[in-house]
């Protein structure tokens, strides 16, 4: 298999390989940080960080073997 282990999506619990990242803004899941880090604006203080949609950045949505939404 293609992964070492699981984990859960902890606000929507989907199953998800050990290696995919979960945003801590918005929880959606993504294939690697680069991806994830893609969608995120981090602002400093005083201006609030914030997500962009995943297609808003050129990102993909795909189903990995557990079913589970995971953009890349």
């Amino acid at each position: 298999m293609g992964y070492h282990g699981t984990h859960k999506n902890r606000l929507t619990r989907e199953e998800l390989a050990q290696n995919v990242s979960v945003c801590p803004m918005c929880f959606k899941n993504f294939a690697s940080d680069k991806a994830a880090n893609k969608h995120y604006v981090r602002e400093k203080f005083p201006n609030p960080s914030y997500c962009l949609k995943p297609e808003e950045v050129g990102l993909k949505e795909f189903k990995n073997t557990f079913g589970s939404v995971i953009y890349r």
